[in-house]
């Protein structure tokens, strides 16, 4: 590691990486910020991005500096913090003390082979429960997770950091609902809805063949004209409890139909 520490919160570096933690920042920048030795380990095992700079602080723990040591022999750009300095880029109350900045590649081309199980994720607002959903799509095989706009921006810091490293391994296409009908239609057969209200159980083996499910909004759910169009399932729960946490309720699904298998 041949770079000085940064040691000024007042730095232009800095200020660039904090940015980060906005939308807007992001969005002006073409950039995100990636919390924690998870993302950062990912990160370098990926190929889905391209990464500009390793950030570590100077407090950081052993595993965090193992990471930059592992980053700076592949070649990877190093940028060192003190602790204040890392403190504001943080999103975290405790910091693990690295991170990754990288560009942004907004992937919005939907894909023609559907034999890999794929997750909708339709219009959701909160980042732990869609990221939580990306990390659940990736450990059980799934092709690719496909965000329908408007929803929460899944280089949302939280986001990432919920999916824990599963972001930089699964590919993530975010699109509007135009766009989508088509191809909605298209693969009409294999499209399971998610909802409370479901006409079949969510392990029944007549949908042990469907590859796509369709997660709601975590408020409103999804639109009756789409129930109406497509197939339904239900999780079967205690008639006294009024619902499931989105992302508990997608991760059970996807279990009962790709887990197992």
């Amino acid at each position: 590691m041949k770079e000085s520490i940064i040691t000024s919160r007042s730095n232009s570096y800095v200020k660039k990486v904090f940015s980060l933690l906005n939308k807007k920042g992001r969005e002006e920048k073409g950039l995100f910020w990636a919390e924690g030795t998870k993302a950062v380990e990912s990160a370098l095992n990926s190929n889905k991005f391209e990464i500009c700079d390793i950030i570590v602080s100077d407090e950081a723990g052993d595993e965090a500096v193992k990471l930059s040591k592992t980053a700076d022999r592949k070649g990877f750009n190093i940028k060192i913090f003190n602790g204040d300095c890392f403190r504001k880029i943080s999103a975290l109350r405790h910091p693990e003390g690295i991170g990754v900045v990288a560009k942004i590649n907004i992937k919005t081309e939907l894909p023609d082979n559907t034999e890999k199980p794929l997750v909708i994720l339709w219009q959701l607002n909160n980042p732990g429960n869609q990221g939580t959903i990306i990390r659940s799509a990736a450990a059980f095989g799934c092709g690719a997770v496909i965000i329908v706009e408007p929803c929460v921006d899944e280089y949302h810091p939280m986001c990432i950091r919920a999916t824990s490293g599963a972001f930089f391994t699964i590919d993530i296409l975010k699109i509007t609902e135009e766009e989508l009908e088509p191809w909605l239609e298209k693969n009409k057969d294999k499209i399971i809805i998610l909802t409370p209200d479901g006409k079949e159980e969510i392990k029944s083996k007549n949908l042990t063949l469907n590859k796509i499910i369709i997660i709601g909004n975590e408020s409103h759910g999804i639109t009756e004209e789409l129930k109406k169009t497509f197939k339904t399932a239900a999780i079967s729960m205690n008639p006294e409890v009024e619902s499931l946490n989105t992302s508990c309720a997608a991760s059970i699904a996807m279990y009962e139909l790709w887990g197992k298998k």
